[in-house]
C-alpha cells in the first residue's frame, strides 16, 4: 500500500564535517510500525517509491547508510517518534529512539496520523539495533 509522503527535508547541518539529513512528519508514514536499515541504493528508492516519490533524494551508499522508523497508525495527534542518538559499540551500532504519547486529557488533533523518522548517518557494517529511551 502506498503512503503520501509529506517528508520535506527538515535538517542540513553540520555536525563532525559531515551533513546530516533527515525527514520527520507526524503523519504521511505507513500504517504499520517497523524499523529498516538502508545500506544499497535499491532498498533507498523502494521506500521513497512506497512515499509516492519517483525519484529519492542522493545517499552516497559507499560514505552513508539511512534508518528509518515508523510509529505505524494513531488515532489522534500528540505522538512521535524520534531517532534521538547513534551509538557504535564493538559488536553492533545502537539507533536510541524516543516514542512521544499525549498524556491523558491532553487537547489533540482528531485525526490519523503516523509518525515516522528518517536520517541518513555515516556507514557503519556492523548489526543494528533499535532501542527505546526509557
Amino acid at each position: 500500500m502506498a503512503f503520501p509522503i509529506r517528508a520535506v527535508a527538515v535538517e542540513n547541518q553540520k555536525k563532525d564535517n559531515k551533513v546530516v539529513m533527515e525527514w520527520k512528519e507526524m503523519m504521511g508514514g505507513p500504517e504499520e510500525p517497523g524499523q529498516m536499515v538502508m545500506r544499497d541504493s535499491e532498498t533507498w528508492k523502494n521506500l521513497w517509491s512506497k512515499f509516492g516519490v519517483e525519484k529519492a533524494p542522493a545517499v552516497d551508499f559507499e560514505k552513508q547508510m539511512a534508518v528509518a522508523v515508523f510509529l505505524g497508525m494513531k488515532a489522534t495527534g500528540g505522538f512521535a517518534l524520534e531517532i534521538t542518538k547513534i551509538e557504535k559499540k564493538k559488536k553492533k551500532l545502537i539507533i536510541w529512539l524516543k516514542e512521544t504519547k499525549p498524556s491523558s486529557g491532553a487537547f489533540v488533533i482528531q485525526a490519523f496520523t503516523s509518525p515516522y523518522h528518517i536520517k541518513i548517518i555515516n556507514r557503519c557494517d556492523l548489526p543494528v539495533e533499535f532501542k527505546y529511551q526509557k
